[in-house]
């Protein structure tokens, strides 16, 4: 009997039809500033999130890697990486408020980061004469965490959000996160003041290899190590010794 049952369960086991193959797609991140074609930066109009006439966001894969001594972004960090982003304008594809977008990445023996600003040049002459005096670099006064965690390859890796701070004196936003085993820190500042605006400003994505907690040290570190390129030497009547050249963000 218990030969004649097992007989009959594996002839009905048998005649079932194969399971069909399932494919499944897991949904594609959103880009937030999805609006025309990321190949022609100048087709996106101002918005709430980008205040500038021209994609801005970072885009690792589309800016082409340059010597840092060429970029207006640099780091001294051996072997540190610098992408040369998008030149975006402030409000139409005619705009003279050149603003450039540039990015720089490396690492050391304690941490890894990402940094990119953007900085336009106060004291630009071109041949149609100095640049209007509401040009800006954006303070993006709506900068919250949904920007953050959009800021770069890093931090679109990143989960287990917390500690998010935005202090709205000074403009800098800050939250801590985690990337795998990592503990990271994203934040951004703001340069010098000029007419509404800034001249520049930095946003950052720092990972500690040890698992420890990013420490004030590290960030200072990081800072440090980078240098914004404030002079715009494309089309400058201006020489470098009459402008700002470089600065420090720290």
């Amino acid at each position: 009997m218990l030969i004649g049952a097992g007989s009959t369960a594996g002839v009905a086991d048998a005649q079932q039809p194969p399971l069909p193959d399932v494919s499944v797609t897991a949904p594609a991140v959103q880009d937030p500033y999805a609006v025309g074609d990321p190949r022609a930066p100048r087709t996106v109009a101002p918005s709430e999130i980008n205040p500038y006439y021209g994609r801005n966001r970072v885009d690792e894969s589309m800016f082409a890697e340059k010597p840092c001594s060429e970029t207006r972004l640099a780091t001294n960090v051996s072997g540190g990486k610098c992408l040369e982003g998008y030149k975006i304008g402030e409000d139409s594809s005619s705009s003279v408020c050149h603003i450039q977008l540039d990015v720089v990445m490396g690492a050391t023996a304690t941490y890894t980061f990402e940094a990119d600003t953007f900085v336009f040049d106060p004291y630009l002459v071109s041949a149609s004469g100095p640049l209007p005096k509401n040009c800006a670099v954006s303070k993006q006064s709506q900068y919250d965490l949904a920007r953050l965690q959009d800021m770069n390859q890093m931090t679109r890796r990143g989960s287990n959000w917390q500690s998010y701070v935005k202090n709205d004196d000074t403009g800098e936003v800050t939250a801590e996160y985690s990337d795998g085993r990592l503990n990271c820190r994203a934040f951004r500042r703001l340069g010098p003041n000029w007419h509404g605006g800034v001249v520049w400003s930095v946003h950052a994505s720092i990972c500690r290899l040890d698992g420890v907690a990013v420490q004030p040290a590290d960030i200072h570190s990081m800072l440090s190590s980078l240098k914004i390129r404030v002079y715009d030497p494309r089309g400058n009547l201006r020489p470098p010794e009459q402008s700002m050249n470089y600065v420090t963000p720290e």
